[in-house]
């Protein structure tokens, strides 16, 4: 952990908040990555505070990247949206490079999430049964958990990574849906009716929508389509910075019990699960918190199709 440079390559995604970008990269620059990609969506054609604040975003990157490093910009040429920009820009990272870690510019990570992650992507490299590792632990009810981490089908993605074998499966327009619906495979993953109806829904919404701006449920339904399973910390590893922020592109309920939770430092070396199983009883209260009734995910999602119409 003390190495001067920092060998698994990091993603930042950025828009238009340059000072949570500036938090998020000095956290970055703590462990100064060989190699950094800043995936960047370019400004909104009727926005004039989308081009200032799109410029002093670049202009954070220009500044506080500050080591020898390969910066990698992919810097979009018009305004892709936030489902599109982020999902394109990550396709870009994994032509270059086969494992990554990702940030978006509001995902403030505690400095032990570093390690956590490039630990755990190189024990599970090439273990097809894992698709992603996250960094965010959103159990509000206290479980005791034997090891670091444990398997969920969630795919929580406020500071995360995973390996190119898995984003290239990974399918934006959701192609399958129509066939994978009618087969009831959903019963079979979730095994609840609300849970099923839940998820059906916004599936559909996913197919359907021509204007998508999510990428991330897309990613949930190619994790699932591929029976993975994903690593969740037994702390909170990442904080979303970004509630209340005034830029426009994200929830702005600073009450929600999700903004600015605390982290806590991963101690080393980890503790690894002994047996490679679902932890059944942790995501039914993932489900529960993070996706229930009229959850806080179905509320970010509202507010932002409001603010983008």
């Amino acid at each position: 952990m003390s190495a001067e440079y920092f060998e698994t390559p990091i993603a930042l995604v950025v828009f238009n908040r340059p000072e949570t970008t500036k938090k998020v990269l000095q956290a970055i620059r703590t462990v100064k990555p060989k190699q950094l990609f800043i995936i960047a969506d370019a400004p909104r054609e009727d926005s004039e505070q989308d081009i200032i604040n799109c410029s002093a975003t670049k202009k954070v990157i220009e500044d506080g990247v500050d080591w020898d490093c390969q910066l990698h910009k992919i810097y979009a040429q018009k305004n892709l949206g936030c489902g599109r920009g982020p999902s394109s820009g990550i396709t870009k990272v994994f032509e270059k490079v086969d494992k990554c870690i990702i940030l978006e510019d509001d995902c403030l990570p505690e400095r032990s999430f570093f390690f956590f992650c490039e630990e755990l992507l190189n024990k599970y490299y090439s273990d097809s049964r894992i698709m992603m590792i996250s960094g965010n632990h959103h159990l509000f009810k206290k479980y005791s958990f034997d090891y670091d981490y444990f398997f969920s089908r969630h795919t929580q993605t406020w500071g995360w990574a995973t390996w190119k074998r898995a984003w290239d499966l990974y399918d934006y327009e959701m192609s399958l849906w129509p066939e994978v619906k009618k087969s009831k495979w959903l019963d079979r993953i979730l095994g609840d009716k609300l849970s099923v109806r839940y998820w059906e829904k916004l599936f559909d919404k996913c197919y359907y929508e021509k204007s998508r701006d999510y990428w991330d449920f897309q990613w949930t339904f190619t994790c699932w389509s591929q029976n993975g399973l994903n690593i969740i910390p037994d702390k909170n590893l990442v904080t979303n910075i970004g509630f209340g922020e005034s830029s426009g592109t994200h929830f702005s309920d600073i009450t929600s019990p999700f903004a600015n939770l605390p982290t806590y430092a991963m101690s080393f070396p980890l503790k690894h699960p002994t047996t490679f199983i679902q932890n059944l009883e942790a995501d039914r209260q993932i489900q529960k918190d993070v996706y229930g009734h009229i959850s806080f995910m179905q509320r970010v999602k509202r507010k932002l199709r409001s603010i983008l119409k």
